[in-house]
């Protein structure tokens, strides 16, 4: 049941989630590239505006659009409760994953910087 909105605020919402795991890489990616390598990338917000909205786009029409997230739904819904959880956990553990390895990007790319000034 759906109290507020309509039915495809679960879908964009996914989408929206997977966007935001795609930046934490994507992030991660340029703290590792400076902190081992000392390579620094410069990243406008019109790039990144870009990079958000491309990746919403792409992954709109490769999972929701012309119902394709009814199927993908379709293909689970036999799962035993078993494989939901296994599911369930996989899912968190790769969000906490990406968060982790983001801060300790993060803490490297401090520490790199504290040992060049």
């Amino acid at each position: 049941m759906v109290s507020v909105g309509n039915g495809d605020v679960a879908e964009f919402f996914s989408v929206l989630l997977l966007t935001m795991m795609f930046y934490l890489n994507y992030y991660s990616i340029i703290g590792f590239l400076y902190a081992f390598f000392g390579i620094k990338i410069d990243v406008s917000i019109l790039a990144l505006f870009i990079f958000g909205l491309s990746t919403c786009l792409i992954l709109y029409f490769l999972l929701v659009s012309r119902g394709k997230s009814n199927s993908i739904i379709a293909q689970f819904e036999d799962e035993d409760e078993s494989k939901k959880k296994n599911g369930r956990i996989i899912i968190i553990s790769y969000i906490i994953l990406n968060v982790l390895i983001f801060m300790v990007s993060i803490l490297l790319m401090a520490k790199r910087n504290n040992e060049v000034h």
